[in-house]
């Protein structure tokens, strides 16, 4: 569907207009700049406000609802980044932390013998199998784990 300015309604209607628009936004057109900028505004009332403000300043260019759905994935994209920091520091904390091997191993043994029936000594091999996951770049050859169930479709696989 095309408005009296011929433009299309939205995103949907014209691909076109999306990916030249995109082209136009990777080129450094200066909506580029206010789109980051209005997506760093945290206030949802406030955000839709500048997005008001944005669509008057460039009316008849783009639409609303073209600069709102940019809005939206430049916030999506920064919410993602966010919580991939977040998730980086998590683990370079994990890093440092000390390790208590045997107690980890301790542990991990309880946990498979509680969970499966397992001859005497598998629950061990099975938890030295899971450190195993977490080093076996450190060898040339690394075995394989082969658990075999009594009943076919019980849950092995």
């Amino acid at each position: 569907m095309i408005d009296n300015n011929g433009l299309p309604l939205s995103f949907d209607d014209d691909q076109g207009l999306r990916k030249e628009f995109k082209r136009e936004l990777e080129s450094g057109l200066e909506l580029n700049a206010e789109i980051e900028a209005v997506a760093g505004i945290a206030d949802p009332i406030q955000r839709e406000l500048a997005i008001s403000r944005l669509a008057e300043l460039f009316k008849g260019k783009i639409r609303k609802s073209t600069i709102a759905d940019l809005v939206a994935e430049r916030t999506a994209e920064a919410k993602s980044a966010a919580q991939e920091i977040v998730e980086q520091v998590r683990r370079e904390k994990l890093k440092v932390e000390p390790v208590d091997a045997a107690q980890l191993i301790r542990d991990l043994e309880k946990f498979f013998s509680e969970r499966a029936h397992l001859p005497e000594g598998a629950a061990l091999l099975l938890a030295f199998w899971v450190l195993n996951t977490w080093t076996y770049e450190l060898f040339d050859t690394v075995p394989y784990l082969s658990l075999e169930s009594a009943v076919p479709g019980c849950g092995t696989t």
